[in-house]
């Protein structure tokens, strides 16, 4: 997986207000280590859980998949 990627969620996480990827796992209802593995950037993050995290934290699918678009505000 992209260490980009991963590095786009976990800003995403923290500018949404999710201190820990614990916090946004519960929120997601997600098991936590999945979501620590796409945040590592350890497991691929399918195009459905791209569409999660983006509606989860305020950001488009675009710029989580590619960093082109409207990223994170704060």
């Amino acid at each position: 997986m992209s260490t980009a990627l991963a590095s786009r969620i976990q800003q995403a996480r923290i500018a949404a207000g999710y201190p820990t990827p614990d916090a946004a796992a519960i929120v997601l209802a997600m098991n936590p280590e999945v979501y620590r593995g796409h945040e590592q950037g350890r497991h691929k993050v399918k195009p459905a859980e791209v569409k999660r995290y983006a509606e989860t934290f305020r950001v488009t699918t675009g710029w989580l998949s590619s960093g082109i678009g409207l990223g994170p505000v704060g």
